[in-house]
């Protein structure tokens, strides 16, 4: 043990001597001054990537419903009882077939009763008009024939759409929603009853409302897409946006047309729309390397020609699976992808080209 201590002690007061020598004689190392002198500034070095802008079409969605082209409720044009309902609901009809067929009661004899006598004032005004070019009538008495031939004709043609209009018809083509009358009902024109509800699905409107900011981004005639929540995918083109808004919700209403001439697409289905906006420059960035100013300004750092950083303020207006679209770079521009968080506007940066993905 005291072998060891003897030894360390040896090595540690030889340590101390060889350190002394050197400071007392004046051998100890001193750094060359070109070392001391004070170093240039090193550039950070930053990469970046030339982006160009291009056309982008945002979408607007429309969260409704779908609702049938039209829908009537076909009401009687004369008074009667219900004779014949021929329909039935579910039906198609066209245009023109016959729905419901009133009794005709005794609208055939006064048809029959309205034609004699329209006759019988013809043989009277042909005979006032002969004694009149003979110098033995009057005029008067010959306008008065006239007057009471044109009244027995109006007459007869009243009776001939009174009798027609025993028969209630489709006023297009469709489908039979409801059958309101049964057999033995009294119609009326204009009565709240009618003879059957007449669908038209052929066109299928999806309707909801936009908002107000967003009202001036769609045009009529754009292509829209829409799924339903049955799960049908269809297309359809805008064909109306209303020029006045909801006084309570400040939305406009915007119709969107459907071709349906299969009739597999129902009224009433809940909806979701998108609606594509006007084409607009701009530029697709991952949003990685969007920064904020101290102002909490979204923006991105440009490299300009000489080097100089800027932050530029851009407005996100769309995203994708890519990333995001934006607006305010003017043009192409060299946009830092990597080193963005470590530069500040006005620094000079050594910049590096980046091919690749945006990071």
């Amino acid at each position: 043990m005291r072998k060891s201590y003897v030894i360390a002690g040896t090595l540690a007061a030889a340590m101390a001597l060889w350190i002394a020598s050197g400071a007392l004689t004046g051998n100890a190392h001193v750094a060359p001054a070109d070392t001391l002198a004070e170093k240039p500034d090193v550039l950070p070095r930053v990469r970046v990537r030339a982006l160009a802008p291009g056309d982008y079409a945002g979408t607007v969605v429309l969260r409704g419903r779908t609702e049938a082209l039209r829908s009537v409720d076909v009401r009687a044009e004369v008074s009667g009882a219900v004779a014949a309902i021929l329909v039935e609901r579910g039906d198609r009809v066209k245009q023109g077939d016959i729905l419901c067929r009133l009794s005709v009661r005794d609208r055939e004899a006064a048809l029959t009763e309205a034609e004699a006598e329209l006759r019988q004032r013809e043989i009277e005004y042909n005979a006032a008009a002969k004694l009149q070019g003979a110098g033995f009538g009057t005029a008067n008495r010959l306008a008065e024939a006239r007057a009471l031939l044109d009244a027995a004709r109006a007459k007869v043609t009243r009776m001939r759409l009174d009798l027609g209009n025993i028969e209630i018809r489709a006023p297009f083509d469709g489908v039979i929603e409801e059958t309101a009358a049964e057999i033995g009902d009294i119609l009326n024109p204009g009565g709240p009853q009618g003879c059957a509800t007449v669908v038209d699905t052929s066109t299928i409107l999806i309707t909801g409302q936009v908002a107000e900011r967003e009202i001036a981004d769609i045009a009529p005639g754009a292509t829209a897409r829409a799924r339903l929540i049955t799960g049908q995918a269809v297309t359809g083109k805008v064909r109306f946006i209303a020029s006045k808004a909801d006084p309570e919700t400040r939305t406009f209403r915007v119709e969107i047309a459907v071709e349906n001439a299969a009739g597999e697409i129902r009224a009433g289905v809940t909806t979701e729309a998108r609606i594509p906006t006007r084409v607009l420059p701009a530029h697709h960035v991952s949003p990685a390397i969007l920064n904020l100013d101290t102002d909490g300004t979204i923006g991105l750092k440009t490299v300009a020609a000489d080097g100089t950083v800027a932050f530029v303020p851009v407005a996100i207006v769309g995203s994708d699976d890519g990333g995001v679209w934006v607006t305010g770079l003017e043009g192409a521009a060299d946009v830092i992808v990597v080193g963005q968080d470590y530069v500040l506007p006005g620094q000079k940066v050594e910049a590096a080209r980046d091919e690749g993905e945006p990071s």
